[in-house]
């Protein structure tokens, strides 16, 4: 499991993403240089996850399912901004993460 999110991670830096983390639809079309499962994970809103291993005799089969989703054409993967920026007054933690 482990392996199969270290890798769809790694996308990001192999292939690249626009600075601004707009998605375009032209994203679909990046053959096998495609950020499609890294901005899947990445989706500013996705509050669910599930995941899947199976044993196929010599390797394995990952598959994930978040929701809501994202990768939506015309849309931001998240908001490029300040730490903290929109964390309410005094929630923002020693990772820069609001709490």
């Amino acid at each position: 499991m482990t392996q199969a999110v270290v890798t769809w991670w790694s996308e990001l830096a192999r292939f690249g993403f626009r600075s601004n983390m707009f998605f375009h639809p032209s994203e679909r079309n990046r053959g096998n240089q495609s950020v499609m499962n890294w901005s899947k994970m990445a989706w500013w809103n996705n509050r669910r996850l599930g995941c899947a291993v199976q044993h196929c005799g010599t390797y394995y089969v990952t598959s994930c399912m978040y929701s809501p989703g994202g990768n939506y054409d015309y849309e931001y993967v998240y908001r490029v901004g300040a730490v903290c920026e929109d964390c309410p007054a005094a929630s923002c933690d020693s990772q820069f993460l609001c709490r």
